[in-house]
């Protein structure tokens, strides 16, 4: 039998194999609602302008109601202002969530402490310098008509150096988004190589098909026909939360499909750079007990992936951002961060997406080597000189 139709043959035994099990429908099940609820339920616990509910103990200075309606607009809420008779009433309005936060005159803000949500903290510490300073500007003799219009006026303008768009938003939910699942992609893919090739070896199927097809047809037919189950569930990802944003109203910029067509090009190249060496890892083990430590060092690269686009995210013009995009193991997760967040050159992508096919090839030579001869081999854990002995 020539190389393409068994390779072809190979390939389509895996998709057969792990298209019917469970294990991959329920685990394609999991991702798909994970994905869709990663979209649609904050949208759905977004109640539009949050409102604070402001308690103020006793008779209200002149100024101090419109003060505090302004600072809820600075934080881009508002604030609904009421007298409330005692000090024991408006504690037990804030400890029943009643009220958000309780003015007791000029001795302080008071707050809830426990579970206290951070805008309201920030609006309590607003609050409190106002109270401290109109007592002081009371005290001076300001009369309270001046006090009044002083605190009720407009806040200076903030603006943003770079403006916050909801296609920028986007952008970064998909970068989000598409990390965690090319980390779970490489992860899970990287998993099944290795186990589909240590079940053969153990049950000794893989000397039958070897009778019939050469090792490196063998490990390539395995390779595609785990990667194209991958891209079916890419694909179905990308659908599901496609339709997921557009049914809530989320906005798509037109960029969406080149962003998610960049994340799949890194897959591929991730999954091409990860795959063989994986199944080189199984084909070194003799029993499922040993996959883990065999496959160990690749999963923790993709963790060290991940971790630095974790990086990217939050300093995209860093160093770590300018660097791990060329180190080959890095470079499926940094690379994509970098350039769906926008910071990344024109000729980074192609550079990038050079350096590690160049390392893939390489990678695959040596680790084709290594499951040819280790794929047959029995008893203890072949060792790195070993396996890649010609």
């Amino acid at each position: 039998m020539s190389a393409v139709p068994a390779v072809r043959l190979v390939a389509g035994r895996e998709v057969r194999e792990r298209g019917r099990s469970k294990v991959f429908w329920i685990g394609t099940s999991v991702l798909l609602l994970g994905v869709a609820a990663a979209i649609v339920v904050p949208v759905l616990g977004h109640h539009g302008q949050q409102t604070f509910r402001v308690g103020i103990v006793g008779a209200a200075p002149a100024g101090l109601a419109p003060s505090v309606i302004a600072d809820a607009a600075a934080l881009g809420g508002r604030a609904r202002v009421r007298a409330i008779g005692s000090a024991a009433a408006a504690r037990s309005a804030l400890d029943t969530q009643a009220l958000d936060l309780v003015i007791e005159g000029q001795t302080g803000v008071l707050v809830r402490g426990q579970n206290t949500d951070p805008s309201v903290a920030g609006l309590a510490q607003v609050v409190a310098r106002d109270v401290a300073v109109q007592a002081r500007l009371r005290a001076a003799g300001l009369p309270d008509g001046r006090i009044r219009d002083t605190f009720a006026a407009a806040p200076a303008p903030v603006r943003s150096l770079i403006p916050v768009t909801p296609g920028n938003e986007a952008s970064r939910a998909i970068v989000v988004l598409g990390t965690i699942i090319l980390y779970l992609g490489l992860v899970t893919y990287g998993g099944w190589v290795t186990s589909g090739v240590l079940e053969e070896k153990s049950s000794r199927v893989a000397e039958v098909i070897l009778s019939a097809v050469r090792p490196r047809e063998l490990l390539a037919g395995k390779v595609i026909g785990i990667g194209l189950l991958g891209l079916g569930q890419f694909a179905a990802i990308a659908l599901a939360g496609t339709i997921a944003a557009i049914s809530v109203g989320r906005h798509l910029p037109a960029s969406t499909p080149g962003a998610i067509g960049l994340i799949v090009l890194w897959f591929l190249l991730g999954y091409a750079f990860y795959c063989c060496a994986f199944a080189a890892a199984g084909a070194a083990s003799s029993r499922q007990a040993e996959a883990p430590v065999a496959a160990g060092p690749l999963t923790l690269l993709i963790l060290l992936g991940y971790l630095a686009s974790l990086a990217i995210q939050s300093n995209p013009d860093g160093v770590l951002a300018r660097v791990t995009p060329f180190i080959p193991p890095l470079a499926p997760m940094a690379m994509p961060a970098r350039m769906l967040l926008g910071h990344a050159a024109p000729w980074e992508l192609p550079a990038s997406a050079a350096v590690t096919l160049a390392a893939t090839y390489g990678l695959v030579r040596l680790a084709g080597r290594a499951y040819s001869g280790t794929i047959l081999r029995s008893g203890s854990r072949a060792t790195l000189r070993e396996a890649l002995r010609p």
